[in-house]
């Protein structure tokens, strides 16, 4: 039976959460409708009763399957086996890892029938492919009748595989797999079994502590890599060889016995014999990786030297980098191994090298003469000067001196959505400025002098262009906003060149003083109020029962509001351009600007049984806990940015704290998000 590639996305999410998932969280991780994923779910459920398994759902819970451990290892691996659809780069992937395993020549045939496509398509696969592995000097050969093989020593096929490797994550998520392999959600990771991973993290590990090493996690990740596939090679029997004046120069370093214990346990464990070439390689990963915690001593010969390129790059560009430490700190990590290696001839593969060059011509050329200048003797190719040049471009003099993008975010009250909205878009994409703006209030002027506009909603007669996005924003709407504010950013290195200089030149700015004040009085005052007036009311729930009247009966009944129908039907209307459900948890947020009540009004409503309410991205959950915000139709910038406060707690944190947590736990959560906003007005 044929499955597609989104029923197979779909069976693996299900997989991987044996707990159950709901559909909107596997829409939101397919970046598909969740009309889409109901559509599936009949091929879904049929594909798991061929293999002795169930699909069932849960309130509460969401999707889960049904079956023994036996019957989902046999479905893994038939999804592994059977013919399924791949992405282009899902494709061209797995062709690359199947040439650098291979010792043998594959026929252009047989690729093109493992993957159900044509051999123009493979062959055009094989174009990207092979200027991939150009850069790692292996060439890829495809000959009539014989196949397609690649000419490349043991080395640059390690290179290759293991800067591909190094490459599917970042160092941080790598880590965290190793602390908990189990689930595997990365298969890449297949290519290199999981226990010689968890092994090379293990040694590297005990080896920190027992020679009183440090390590930087991408330095910890690339040497767990490094080992690992030492490990399956040396199983495989392709053995690794090394220029003997080269070994027997390592073979007097410190760092060499500290590969040969490292060997023994491998040696040890895999019942395999590690030959001395591979603990020559395995020293220079450690020496290149600079362990010793020393490195940043002041008193390194190399230091200054970097003090002195610094001084010539700022000298040369008229931007003054001596004024970021991160840059001189940055150098001393790169320079004393970068110098190792090339003292000795080792090249180092740096694949961002012509992106680097071509974006920061200046700076490239800039920070070259000043190497030739200040490290004589040396010969630094291109690759390591770019890399040298990452750390004058990755400086916060060149970050500040950025455009900061504006956004105007723009949702029906100013309350909700757009604090969703405008939580997602700060964590996801720097250097913008983020204002929100109610539909009601809106003056089309007011957001003409922005970069861009984004809305949670239609907004009718808007003359200029704007972009309509949904409140959760989804992975593709992230991609063209970020897309969006690089073009406004202006990031090019004669833009940033230029804005760092005219920083440097003029560093004042001017406030009113009176109206600060005003505003920090104005905040200060609400968070009092709103921290001693909010409580946490449980609301019996019966068949029938209006809940959204019950509550704001409660708060009639404790003088917060003047009308309970005024108040409804504002949270009706406003419920209609979006609901207040918040996906993928079990809370609602119930918010509006109303002319029935004085000042702004903040309780949590505990319900005794979930009931089924509209959610802002239009699917439904099941809500256990409700939290009420109104807010007069006239309101104070300040106290916007009180109740807006409150909005991005309870994304952060919305099950947690809201659902199960008590009122003194909430209050602690409000007064922290209050105060790291308050924070910021007078900064």
């Amino acid at each position: 039976m044929h499955i597609t590639l989104r029923e197979r996305d779909i069976i693996q999410l299900l997989l991987l959460h044996p707990d159950g998932i709901t559909v909107s969280e596997i829409a939101k991780q397919l970046d598909v409708s969740q009309r889409t994923v109901h559509r599936e779910l009949k091929n879904v459920a049929t594909t798991l009763l061929r293999h002795e398994m169930f699909l069932e759902k849960k309130a509460g819970v969401g999707l889960f399957v049904q079956g023994t451990s036996e019957k989902r290892s046999e479905l893994k691996i038939s999804l592994l086996r059977q013919t399924t659809e791949f992405t282009s780069k899902e494709r061209e992937e797995l062709i690359l890892l199947t040439l650098l395993k291979s010792t043998d020549a594959i026929k252009l045939v047989a690729l093109a029938n493992d993957f159900d496509v044509t051999t123009r398509t493979i062959s055009q696969d094989l174009d990207h492919i092979g200027s991939y592995l150009q850069a790692f000097g292996i060439t890829l050969t495809r000959k009539r009748g014989r196949g397609i093989s690649l000419e490349a020593t043991e080395q640059q096929k390690r290179n290759a595989l293991g800067y591909f490797l190094a490459m599917q994550f970042n160092e941080y998520e790598f880590l965290e797999i190793l602390k908990d392999p189990e689930p595997n959600k990365n298969r890449f990771l297949e290519i290199i079994k999981m226990e010689k991973l968890v092994l090379a993290d293990k040694l590297i590990r005990e080896m920190m502590e027992d020679h009183d090493l440090q390590l930087t996690d991408h330095a910890h990740m690339t040497l767990t890599i490094h080992l690992s596939l030492a490990i399956q090679r040396v199983v495989q029997g392709e053995i690794i060889t090394m220029d003997e004046a080269l070994l027997a120069e390592l073979q007097q370093d410190e760092k060499y016995g500290i590969a040969k214990e490292i060997a023994t346990v491998m040696e040890d464990v895999f019942n395999i014999e590690i030959p001395t070439a591979e603990l020559g390689y395995i020293t220079i990963h450690l020496k290149g990786a600079r362990l010793h915690a020393a490195l940043l001593n002041s008193t390194s010969i190399h230091t200054s030297a970097c003090r002195s390129l610094i001084r010539y790059v700022s000298q040369k560009l008229n931007v003054a980098f001596e004024e970021d430490p991160s840059v001189l700190e940055g150098l001393l990590k790169h320079i004393e191994p970068a110098v190792y290696r090339l003292e000795r001839g080792l090249d180092l593969y740096n694949p961002l090298t012509t992106k680097i060059m071509t974006e920061y011509p200046r700076l490239f050329q800039a920070t070259k003469e000043g190497l030739e200048k200040y490290f004589s003797g040396l010969i630094f190719p291109d690759g390591e000067i770019a890399y040298v040049v990452l750390y004058f471009g990755g400086s916060s003099i060149l970050y500040d001196a950025k455009k900061e993008v504006t956004l105007a975010v723009i949702c029906p009250s100013g309350l909700g959505s757009s604090k969703m909205l405008t939580s997602r878009i700060e964590k996801e994409i720097t250097g913008v400025n983020v204002t929100t703006f109610s539909l009601g209030e809106l003056n089309f002027n007011d957001v003409s002098t922005f970069d861009l506009v984004l809305s949670t909603v239609e907004i009718a007669d808007y003359p200029d262009e704007y972009l309509l996005i949904s409140p959760i924003l989804t992975e593709a709407e992230i991609a063209v906003v970020g897309q969006e504010v690089k073009r406004y950013a202006g990031k090019t290195e004669e833009v940033l060149l230029e804005r760092a200089y005219q920083k440097d030149k003029k560093k004042l700015w001017q406030f009113d003083v009176k109206e600060e004040f005003q505003t920090i009085r104005v905040f200060s005052d609400l968070v009092i109020k709103l921290l001693a007036q909010f409580s946490v009311e449980t609301l019996p729930v019966t068949k029938g029962l209006d809940v959204m009247g019950k509550m704001l009966e409660v708060m009639y009944e404790k003088q917060l509001i003047t009308d309970i129908e005024g108040v409804r039907s504002d949270l009706k209307e406003r419920e209609q351009l979006g609901g207040f459900g918040i996906p993928g948890t079990e809370v609602a947020f119930y918010h509006c600007r109303t002319a029935s009540v004085k000042e702004p009004v903040f309780n949590v409503f505990r319900l005794s049984e979930r009931v089924v309410t509209l959610a802002m991205d239009k699917s439904k959950v099941d809500v256990a806990s409700i939290l009420l915000v109104l807010a007069p139709m006239e309101v104070a910038e300040a106290e916007l940015a009180v109740l807006s406060a409150i909005g991005e707690a309870v994304i952060e944190d919305a099950t947690a704290i809201f659902t199960t947590g008590s009122r003194a736990e909430m209050e602690k959560q409000l007064g922290d998000v209050f105060y790291e906003k308050f924070k910021l007005m007078v900064k």
